[in-house]
């Protein structure tokens, strides 16, 4: 009886904890992504000799495209909100480079997708990294390990898992 009722948390605690390692793995490609000037096997459209020059002139990175002065690099954070496990940037922080600050997703969502209104081409990071770091299912994976674990460490057997 005493099992039946602490599984339950044990399954909670492992798809947590599961879901957390998933999320900073993602987290760390992304940055790595955003390095190196996108994932592997996208290539971004060049800076404008325009763009490169106020990028300049404002003090920032003119050999990384998205990296402009490190705060969106920064960050990208594993961030739980409701029960849930997220990676991005928080909604409250805001870029410092205009005199009308744009939110840091705001400023994700522009390179992810282009401006037309502004002639920004898309550079997109977050939807190649994900399928490059496995998807839905490589989050099922950590998930599954993460449950296994904790319903091993409450009662020594290696649950079983087919997917």
């Amino acid at each position: 009886s005493l099992l039946l009722n602490r599984l339950p948390t044990a399954v909670t605690m492992g798809a947590t904890n599961g879901s957390l390692t998933a999320a900073k793995k993602l987290r760390l490609m992304v940055r790595k992504n955003l390095k190196n000037n996108g994932p592997p096997g996208v290539r971004w459209k060049q800076l404008s000799p325009k763009y490169k020059k106020f990028k300049k002139r404002k003090g920032g990175n003119t050999d990384n495209i998205w990296y402009f002065k490190g705060t969106y690099y920064k960050n990208i954070k594993v961030m739980k909100k409701n029960g849930s496990v997220y990676v991005g940037v928080p909604a409250y922080k805001r870029s410092t480079i205009n005199s009308k600050p744009k939110t840091l997703g705001q400023i994700a969502n522009m390179l992810e997708n282009g401006s037309t209104a502004t002639g920004l081409p898309a550079r997109p990071l977050w939807k190649p990294t994900f399928k490059e770091f496995g998807g839905k299912p490589e989050i099922a994976k950590h998930i599954t390990i993460g449950i296994r674990r904790e319903v091993f460490l409450l009662t020594g057997i290696r649950p079983k898992v087919t997917m």
